[in-house]
């Protein structure tokens, strides 16, 4: 369950395809009601100001390898944006290491005004890890769970 009060309840449960999904219930006057369901994919919870945003690996560029410390990653915005890329809008990466992990966290600031939704084209941005990655993995920190660049979202 994620949330509850007296009047609204939503829950959150990993289906046998592990994929996320959600039920949202409304406590009226008949008693609960389902009010909304659906698939799900959790983010990280990001500053005000700031959208989601996913990352993964340039086709054109090989992949990092053991002693890579500079690559170049297509990062894109998840938000409603017209269908506009992300240039000099992208925050990040956050880098988070670990011995077995480097996680990439990107957000986007959103443009002002209301925006139509189709899918918004990448942008590339440069990565400089401050060290060669070794053999830890490289993984977008950005979904819950943290998730391989080079596989689809959902």
């Amino acid at each position: 369950m994620t949330g509850m009060d007296g009047r609204l309840a939503e829950f959150v449960s990993v289906g046998r395809d592990l994929g996320m999904k959600s039920v949202s219930l409304e406590n009226g006057a008949t008693g609960w009601k389902v009010t909304g369901w659906g698939e799900c994919q959790p983010r990280v919870v990001l500053p005000n100001g700031l959208g989601p945003a996913e990352w993964a690996f340039d086709p054109e560029q090989p992949k990092p390898g053991p002693a890579t410390q500079v690559f170049d990653v297509l990062v894109t915005e998840l938000s409603c944006n017209s269908g506009q890329p992300a240039d000099g809008r992208i925050v990040g990466p956050q880098i988070v290491k670990s011995a077995d992990t480097v996680l990439l966290i990107f957000a986007v600031r959103p443009r002002p005004g209301g925006h139509t939704c189709p899918s918004n084209p990448s942008t590339s941005v440069k990565v400089d890890l401050g060290e060669p990655l070794g053999d830890r993995k490289l993984l977008d920190g950005g979904r819950l769970p943290p998730g391989d660049p080079t596989a689809p979202r959902f």
